[in-house]
């Protein structure tokens, strides 16, 4: 039996308040333990909290808690913010007591579930620290729960982390994380779909199935983030096989510039529409637009006689490559197409820009040059025609906020910040630059949206904030309008 003495002095240690300590001596005076904790259980509530941690702390100090009285500290410890140290309480009582393993860590879970994410990080390397380091310590119970802990709680990184550092021969982790791989595909996470289909690779100890949905979902993920190269590695690594991924494999080829490759693909192909369009890419992605138009002129395929529309939409993007808009027009003017044709934006994307650029004959040159480095994916080289082009008035900004569109998506934002800024010249285009009367064009929400957009991503946020609120002054109804309400609130 404790000693209520021994106890007190435990407590004074712990700086008990004298009113809380002169409250347990005569509800416990023949020394009960039972009748302690029965004291502290009633202070594990509201206003008393502070007074049961210093009591559970004496006890603890003095060696007096059982596994079920760890649980509860680990409760009250969380209750008053403390998460660190209850993730060290509840793995003692996890590992303290096997039968406890699932209580601890359900019960943990559930009171980290309302902290920061900061502190959700910290507690689960506390827990799990102290987990892996107790004598017989279930490793593939904690890492598997403190996995899906923080994939539903957004720890990806950590998530990752556990499920690739705690893989052993004796409990394999690759099939987790292929299943975390594909989940994060799925919810559209492709950074980390890609690191955890190659960590699920890299730990496939069957060589059988390296070539398994994991690669593949690496590959889908890397096609996503436009990483070409990485891409075809993974597609060659999944083992997938036929036509369709000799399709997949010279669409890749040609867009790493590996045209010799794709080429021996393509003539390995059935006669197909997908032969045809393959043809038609490799002559422009080798740089060569009035070859890619005269092929298709040229073809006497059965393929293309069998799909106008796609054969049309094909001469149309071609001439626009070629600086040949004008012409283009009345190609896709004959066009039939229902709004859920796979074009069907393509094409009205085209006619717009054709039209608001009808006025302005090397705008729209330098426009159709525009659209085929960025379908061929050649960046730099659209970066570089736009630095070389006085892009100036309202095509200037239309072409600045294209490419720079594009350039995000590519997550090169200091560059897209550089191309919208060559608008009108300088940096204060947008803001300073309307008040200027040799500024004759007024900046649109969507410019003024990016460039907040892109000043934020570049850790401008001072510039940013002028920006998101200038659209809020100016067009306070526009869509843009709401979009950088969102981005002042993330700033």
């Amino acid at each position: 039996m404790i000693n209520i003495r021994t106890l007190s002095a435990a407590v004074a240690c712990a700086a008990l308040t004298g009113m809380a300590y002169a409250s347990l001596l005569p509800q416990c005076p023949d020394n009960d333990y039972g009748c302690i904790i029965a004291v502290i259980h009633e202070y594990s509530e509201g206003a008393g909290l502070p007074v049961a941690d210093t009591l559970y702390r004496a006890l603890d100090a003095a060696g007096r808690l059982n596994s079920h009285e760890l649980l509860r500290y680990g409760r009250v410890k969380s209750l008053l913010g403390n998460y660190r140290a209850a993730a060290s309480i509840y793995c003692r009582a996890a590992t303290g007591e096997s039968r406890l393993e699932h209580a601890a860590l359900t019960q943990m879970g559930h009171q980290l579930a309302d902290a920061d994410s900061a502190e959700k990080a910290a507690a689960v390397r506390i827990f799990e620290r102290c987990a892996l380091a107790a004598p017989n310590a279930d490793t593939a119970l904690f890492r598997n729960w403190l996995a899906d802990f923080c994939g539903r709680q957004g720890l990806f990184e950590q998530e990752i982390s556990i499920l690739t550092r705690l893989h052993s021969a004796e409990s394999p982790s690759d099939r987790r994380l292929a299943e975390a791989a594909r989940k994060h595909f799925s919810n559209r996470r492709y950074r980390f779909a890609v690191r955890a289909a190659a960590a699920a690779h890299d730990r496939t100890a069957d060589e059988s199935q390296k070539s398994s949905d994991a690669a593949f979902v690496a590959y889908q993920s890397y096609m996503q983030l436009r990483v070409r190269d990485s891409a075809l590695i993974w597609l060659r690594l999944s083992g997938v096989a036929g036509k369709d991924a000799n399709i997949q494999a010279a669409a890749l080829n040609q867009e790493t510039g590996h045209l010799e490759a794709a080429a021996a693909l393509i003539d390995s192909l059935p006669v197909s529409l997908p032969k045809d369009t393959l043809g038609v890419r490799q002559y422009l992605f080798s740089g060569e637009p009035a070859n890619a138009l005269n092929f298709i002129m040229m073809s006497k395929s059965a393929a293309w006689t069998m799909a106008p529309r796609e054969r049309m939409l094909w001469r149309g993007r071609c001439m626009i490559f070629g600086g040949r808009a004008y012409e283009a027009i009345p190609v896709l003017d004959s066009l039939r197409f229902m709004p859920g044709w796979h074009a069907a934006s393509e094409v009205l994307r085209y006619k717009y820009w054709v039209q608001k650029l009808d006025d302005d004959r090397g705008a729209l040159d330098l426009w159709g040059k525009l659209e085929y480095a960025i379908y061929t994916g050649s960046l730099t080289a659209a970066v570089r025609l736009l630095k070389g082009a006085e892009i100036t008035g309202e095509p200037g900004e239309m072409l600045a906020v294209r490419l720079a569109k594009v350039l995000a998506q590519a997550n090169r934002h200091a560059a897209a910040l550089e191309i919208l800024e060559l608008a009108e010249g300088g940096p204060g285009y947008g803001i300073k630059g309307i008040d200027r009367k040799s500024h004759k064009h007024t900046p649109g929400p969507e410019y003024l949206y990016l460039k907040a957009e892109m000043l934020s991503e570049t850790g401008k946020q001072y510039e940013a904030k002028v920006f998101a609120q200038k659209i809020l002054t100016d067009y306070p109804l526009d869509v843009f309008a709401q979009k950088a309400r969102i981005l002042l609130s993330k700033i």
